[in-house]
C-alpha cells in the first residue's frame, strides 16, 4: 500500500508545563485534523465498549511500546536542543530514515526495522527537529482506534507522573479524542485519535511525546 503523508505532530515546542504544553499539544492536533479534512456529526463513542482480557501478545507489544516511549522521553529530559534528532530518528527506526524538509521544518518518517506491530497494525514513526515524535496507526476504523486509546489508557498509564487529562474536543472537531499526561523525566505524553474520513470510516491512532524546551 502506498505510502499516505502524516499528519504533522506538532508545531511548536511544548515546555516543562504540563498545562502550556496541553495547550501547544491541543493546537497542533487541532490545526492537523483541519489539515486532513475530518468531518463534523454525532459523537463517535469513546472506544470503551471493549473489554475482556487481552492475550499475551497484546500485553507484550504494549510493553514494548511503554519501553520505547519511555526511552525517546528520558532521551529528551534533558531539553529538545541537547537531542541529534537525525541520530534518533535512525535509532527508533533501526534503519535510515525518510527525510523531507517543507517551509525549512525537517521532518522524519519510517516504519521501523524491526516491526512495532500493535493489535495486527504495524506503527510508523514519524518525528521533527522540534522534539515531537509519534507512533502512528494511519488506517483504522472507528472501533479499532477506539480500542487502540483504550488499551493505550490502560497499559501506558504507569509512564504518566500524573493521571491522565482528557483535552475537551471543539464544535468543529467534535469527533476527536485526545488526552495527555506529563512524564516524571519532563517530556508530555499524548494519546489520541481522529477521524481522517468519516465517510470512509478511516481515522488515525497516534502517540506523540513532546519533548520540553
Amino acid at each position: 500500500m502506498p505510502r499516505r503523508r502524516l499528519i504533522a505532530l506538532g508545531l511548536a515546542l511544548a515546555c516543562g508545563c504540563a498545562n502550556r504544553a496541553e495547550e501547544v499539544t491541543r493546537s497542533a492536533w487541532d490545526d492537523a485534523v483541519r489539515a486532513q479534512g475530518a468531518g463534523k456529526g454525532s459523537d463517535g463513542g469513546d472506544g470503551r465498549g471493549h473489554e475482556g482480557d487481552a492475550d499475551e501478545d497484546d500485553v507484550s507489544a504494549w510493553r514494548e511500546i511503554g519501553r520505547t516511549l519511555g526511552d525517546i522521553a528520558e532521551t529528551m529530559a534533558s531539553g529538545v536542543p541537547t537531542v541529534d534528532a537525525a541520530r534518533l530518528a535512525e535509532r527508533l527506526c533501526g534503519r535510515e530514515p525518510e527525510r523531507v524538509r517543507e517551509n525549512g521544518e525537517l521532518t522524519f518518517h519510517c516504519i521501523p526495522q524491526p516491526p512495532i506491530e500493535l493489535l495486527g497494525e504495524i506503527l510508523e514513526i514519524e518525528m521533527d527537529e522540534r522534539g515531537v515524535v509519534g507512533l502512528v496507526a494511519s488506517d483504522l476504523n472507528e472501533e479499532e482506534s477506539g480500542l487502540f486509546v483504550h488499551r493505550a489508557l490502560e497499559r501506558l498509564a504507569e509512564l504518566c507522573a500524573l493521571t491522565w487529562t482528557a483535552i475537551a474536543a471543539d464544535a468543529e472537531n467534535a469527533h476527536k479524542e485526545f488526552y495527555t499526561c506529563p512524564v516524571a523525566s519532563g517530556p508530555v505524553l499524548a494519546v489520541g485519535r481522529f477521524p481522517r474520513d468519516l465517510a470512509a470510516n478511516q481515522w488515525q491512532f497516534s502517540l506523540v511525546v513532546l519533548g520540553p524546551g
